[in-house]
C-alpha cells in the first residue's frame, strides 16, 4: 500500500514539472518563472533526496527522488539559462 502511494506521488510530481520544462524548451524562454522558487525547489529536492537515500526507504521512493532530483535539476539550469540576462 505504501508503494502505491509513493508511485501515485512521484506521478504526480513528475507531470507537474514536465509541461514547465517542455514549455523552456520550445519557447528558449523561462522569465515567467521565479528564479527564488527555483532555487528553493532544488534545495528541497536535495535535502529530501539525501535524507531519502541516507535513511531506509523502499526502492520506489529512492528511484522516486531520483528522478525527481534529475527533472528539478534540468528545469533549474533550463530558467539559469533562458532567464540569465534577467539575473545577471
Amino acid at each position: 500500500m505504501v508503494e502505491i502511494l509513493a508511485a501515485a506521488y512521484y506521478i504526480c510530481s513528475y507531470t507537474n514539472k514536465i509541461p514547465a520544462i517542455t514549455k523552456a524548451f520550445k519557447t528558449k524562454k523561462t522569465s515567467d518563472y521565479s528564479i527564488f522558487w527555483a532555487i528553493l525547489n532544488l534545495i528541497g529536492a536535495i535535502a529530501w533526496t539525501l535524507y531519502v537515500l541516507l535513511t531506509k526507504q523502499a526502492l520506489i521512493v529512492k528511484l522516486g527522488c531520483i528522478i525527481d532530483f534529475a527533472l528539478i535539476s534540468i528545469w533549474m539550469i533550463l530558467v539559469l539559462r533562458y532567464s540569465k540576462k534577467q539575473y545577471v
